[in-house]
């Protein structure tokens, strides 16, 4: 949910920069309700989990990874406490990634963001982002054919679906008419070798 990928990704950067940390939003198109949608709830889960956490005014790149690493580098040089930045799309992830090593802060300021782990990698893999945050394809894409084959053999869902080939249960709101995954995946430098997309 955009939900849960915005608390995630605050979940996540507070284990490794603290409660009290300075942190930058560097997103994409201004317009795109997705992204603003993801930048809301982190806003939301910093207000009410971590209130002493200082998340900065979004800035907005559009769609290049070239405005969002010279964003990235202000952000930085305005602000030297600054512990962390978000890339809130995946054309900004390098943008973001190349400012931290450019600006030498690997170990100083952890880059994170919502990417794909092809496009993360190298990055992940030189301590420019500490992590990425997205949901597995594969797993989506598997649950999506299940789904219809349920529907076509005219069987409905429970509120929770054990799905053979799905390491988790599939809950199922019927109120929305939602079948969800289950919580994001969190990609790492340890495990972004497992995935290739």
């Amino acid at each position: 949910t955009d939900e849960g990928l915005g608390t995630t990704i605050v979940d996540e950067l507070v284990k490794r920069v603290g409660e009290d940390a300075t942190i930058g939003i560097v997103s994409g198109e201004a317009t795109a309700s997705n992204l603003n949608a993801w930048i809301g709830f982190m806003q939301k889960q910093a207000t009410a989990k971590y209130p002493k956490l200082k998340l900065l005014a979004p800035q907005f790149a559009g769609g290049t990874a070239e405005r969002a690493a010279q964003i990235s580098g202000d952000l930085m040089a305005a602000n030297p406490d600054i512990k962390a930045i978000i890339a809130v799309a995946s054309s900004t992830c390098p943008g973001v990634a190349q400012a931290i090593e450019t600006a030498g802060k690997i170990g100083s300021v952890i880059g994170a963001g919502y990417c794909s782990p092809n496009t993360a990698r190298s990055y992940l893999k030189s301590g420019a982002f500490g992590f990425t945050v997205l949901w597995d394809p594969e797993q989506l894409g598997y649950l999506t054919v299940w789904a219809g084959k349920q529907l076509i053999d005219g069987k409905s869902f429970e509120a929770e679906n054990k799905v053979v080939g799905l390491e988790k249960p599939v809950t199922y709101d019927a109120a929305k008419g939602i079948l969800l995954l289950g919580p994001p995946a969190v990609f790492t430098k340890d495990n972004v070798d497992k995935f290739n997309f």
